[in-house]
Parts: C-alpha cells; sequence; structure tokens
C-alpha cells in the first residue's frame, strides 16, 4: 500500500478547508429584504345636501381599493351599489367604508338608499378599470 507524505495530506486538507469557506459566502453582509408594498390610501367620498363629491369614482379592477363615505350633513347617507351588493353607510356627521377588491371592469351606478335621495339627485357612478 502506499501512502501518501503528510505534508501534502495537510495541504490537500488546507486546499478543501479553502474551498469550503469561500462556497459558504463567508459575507457578514445581511440580506436586505423587499419592500412592503403600502396600501393605497382610500377614496373619500363625501355626502352632503343630496350630493356626493365627488360623484363618480374610478378604481382598478385588480386588487383593493377602499372606499370612505364621510358624512358632513345632518342626516343618514350610504354610497349603494344594487350591483355589487355593496352598502357603505356613513351616520350623522360620521364615516363608513368598504375595501372593494377584484370587482369586474366597467361602470355601476352609486345611489343613497335612504328614502327620497336617490330622487333628489344623491346619484354617482363607480368606473372600474382593467
Amino acid at each position: 500500500m502506499h501512502y501518501a507524505p503528510t505534508a501534502l495530506k495537510v495541504g490537500a486538507l488546507g486546499l478543501l478547508a479553502t474551498f469550503v469557506i469561500a462556497a459558504c459566502g463567508g459575507s457578514d453582509a445581511t440580506p436586505t429584504p423587499e419592500p412592503t408594498p403600502s396600501p393605497a390610501p382610500a377614496i373619500e367620498v363625501t355626502g352632503n345636501a343630496f350630493t356626493y363629491d365627488p360623484a363618480d369614482v374610478t378604481i382598478p379592477a385588480e386588487g383593493s381599493s377602499t372606499i370612505r363615505l364621510v358624512n358632513t350633513d345632518v342626516v343618514e347617507h350610504d354610497w349603494t351599489i344594487d350591483e355589487l351588493d355593496i352598502k357603505i353607510e356613513a351616520p350623522l356627521g360620521g364615516t363608513g367604508e368598504a375595501v372593494l377588491s377584484d370587482i369586474a371592469p366597467g361602470n355601476y351606478a352609486v345611489h343613497c338608499t335612504v328614502p327620497g335621495h336617490t330622487e333628489a339627485g344623491m346619484v354617482g357612478t363607480l368606473t372600474v378599470t382593467e
């Protein structure tokens, strides 16, 4: 049997250790985490004197959008889309909100369901774009 001299063995082990350390990186740098996207700000609609301001709201079809109804009036109001079964209610001087997610593109009629408010002109449109 033939054995390699001890110096050769030690040199081979040193070379192997160098490769292992290099393969493991040996860096003290910590990876930077991916930034978390901030949620989009709520779209505020004000209800007052039988009107919505703005009356027409546009949101993207994909993802989520928050609609906040701010009632600055002395009577109740809501922001209702019958076709999508969405109703945001805002009490006297209060607010209400809803998160709308992944709605099919199109135009949807908005109105206030408090008796007489739709007839008085409290209407608008939600436009959902692709």
